[in-house]
Order: C-alpha cells, then structure tokens, then sequence
C-alpha cells in the first residue's frame, strides 16, 4: 500500500510539472518547423524555443493539413502559400479527419500557448 501511494504521488507531481512550468523548465532547443504532429504526441519541450506565432502556425497547421478556411486573412495567407494546402470547403474548421495525435496536438499546443501568455 505504502509503495503504491508513493508511486501514485511521483505520477502526480511529474504530471503537475508538466503542466505548470512549461515554458521554463522543459523549454529545449529552437522551435521546430515542422513537426509530424499526424503520427506521434508532440512533447511540451519541443515547443518551448517558439514563439506565439510559431505555436499558432504549429496549431493550425494541423487542421490546415484538412483544409481549414481561415477567417483570418494572415493566417489564410500564410498557409495559401504553402504548396501542400487545399482548401476543403467541405471540411472548412478542419476537424474532420484528424486522428488521434492531431486531436490531442492541437490541445497540448494551444495550452502551451496559454501557459506562454500568448494570445
């Protein structure tokens, strides 16, 4: 019992670290620019040498990759210029489609985003 309450309390606090300072502690290395967010959970350290820009393409791109229309022109703009983005004005937010690691990617980059004061 005793051992089991300690492992469960490492879980917890590992759980909690990785949440609570994101951007400081686990920040390694410089943004990546491209990242396969499709096959594999992406890390918190990944993202921590990014900017709020580079986080925000990072997000969308995932839903870019299934034809998101932005309403945004910059972010329209952006990924117009990209040579793999079709628009799909069938699947305009881009959520359908997406598999397991782009869906829980897309979350784990928009919370780093808010724990990094970014818009």
């Amino acid at each position: 019992m005793r051992k089991t309450l300690k492992k469960m309390l490492g879980i917890a606090v590992a759980v909690c670290a990785g949440t609570t300072i994101l951007g400081t502690a686990m920040a390694q290395g410089p943004c990546p620019s491209w990242v396969d967010a499709r096959t594999r959970y992406l890390d918190y350290r990944e993202l921590g040498g990014c900017s709020c820009w580079q986080l925000e393409i990072l997000r969308n791109e995932i839903y870019a990759r299934h034809g998101r229309i932005f309403n945004r022109d910059d972010l329209q703009s952006y990924f117009s210029n990209q040579p793999w983005y079709m628009p799909d004005p069938g699947n305009p937010s881009g959520t359908r489609g997406q598999n397991r690691f782009e869906q829980r990617n897309a979350v784990v980059i928009r919370e780093y985003e808010k724990s990094a004061g970014c818009r």
